[in-house]
């Protein structure tokens, strides 16, 4: 289960958008004003015979518009059509902003008349998600690491890079317990979030010795 708590809700749908979570917590976004849709290009190719009668058969395709970038974390509403389309090509989207449609079936909340009047939930895609969720947790971690000796320590550091804080952490404190020093520094805000001092002090011969192994078995 996820949380997501956006720094701004975008409705970029030309009505505005009622939630009923419960009879006493509802919102209603209303539209930006700039709706997104999905451009349409007709071609007619032909006919079709329906009931006797010869109807004009069109071909139809819609290409994708402009998606606007957004530097603060977004959550967009879209209709469900956009939103399927964005479903294909995930890697293309901004990064900062999760895509959602109203539930216009089984979460749709319909007048007497049958007309959806507003929903009880916003819905997404795996693919969307996904995306927009890992790229919240990914950063540009270096995790170097070195034997707690001396003036020594220079020649035998080394640093690696990861894409996850999480992992890093992981990575650091498994270093840690093998008997490195190691520092862990979010290399895209420039600030170290981690350090782990050596408990063990390991001899430096014997740190050579393990790292030349393993640089040998790489």
């Amino acid at each position: 289960m996820v949380k997501i708590v956006p720094q701004q809700v975008v409705n970029a749908t030309p009505h505005e958008v009622k939630v009923v979570v419960s009879q006493e917590r509802e919102v209603v976004v209303p539209s930006s004003g700039q709706a997104l849709r999905l451009p349409e290009s007709d071609r007619t190719v032909g006919t079709v015979v329906i009931g006797g009668v010869e109807v004009p058969l069109v071909a139809r395709s819609w290409s994708l518009p402009e998606l606007p970038e957004a530097q603060e974390k977004t959550v967009m509403i879209v209709s469900l059509p956009l939103l399927m389309s964005l479903n294909a090509i995930p890697e293309k989207l901004p990064r900062n902003v999760l895509f959602v449609a109203p539930d216009t079936g089984k979460g749709a909340i319909r007048n007497a008349n049958g007309q959806i009047e507003g929903t009880t939930q916003v819905i997404t895609t795996e693919k969307l998600l996904s995306k927009f969720v890992g790229n919240e947790e990914k950063a540009k971690v270096r995790v170097s690491f070195f034997p707690a000796v001396g003036d020594e320590i220079s020649l035998y550091s080394i640093s690696v890079e990861v894409h996850c804080r999480e992992t890093a952490a992981k990575i650091a404190s498994l270093l840690n317990f093998a008997g490195l020093t190691v520092v862990v520094e979010d290399t895209e805000q420039g600030e170290s979030f981690a350090n782990f001092s050596s408990s063990r002090h390991r001899p430096l011969a014997e740190f050579v010795q393990d790292y030349d192994r393993w640089w040998e078995r790489e």
